[in-house]
């Protein structure tokens, strides 16, 4: 960002103090979506019962904990998360994909222009 001279200082500031993942996302789902896609893939999500909550940053708050629940589950917890099984389809695993697949597509665009 700072070879860039037209990102301000500000931008660098706010970019550095997001040291978390969780703040980072939320950052990039702020970022890289319109209102318009924000709106629809929280009311997609809600719909699906992925999330209870409907405000602005409760999309990348949801995805981060079914992150977290992928990632850093402990053997014991396995059957307890959503991660896919390979042998059948997983419904909530499938929802989730379409949010990150629509949310990675939008930052490519928008971060490589």
């Amino acid at each position: 960002m700072r070879r860039d001279q037209a990102v301000p200082s500000s931008d660098i500031l706010k970019f550095i103090v997001a040291k978390n993942e969780e703040s980072q996302l939320i950052q990039l789902v702020h970022n890289v979506l319109t209102s318009s896609q924000k709106e629809k893939l929280t009311s997609h999500a809600h719909r699906n019962r992925l999330l209870t909550d409907t405000a602005p940053a409760a999309l990348a708050k949801a995805l981060y904990t079914f992150r977290n629940s992928v990632i850093h589950a402990k053997e014991v917890e396995i059957a307890k998360t959503m991660a896919p099984d390979p042998f059948r389809e997983s419904e909530p695993f499938e929802k989730w994909t379409y949010i990150v697949r629509f949310i990675a597509e939008r930052s490519i665009i928008k971060l490589n222009t």
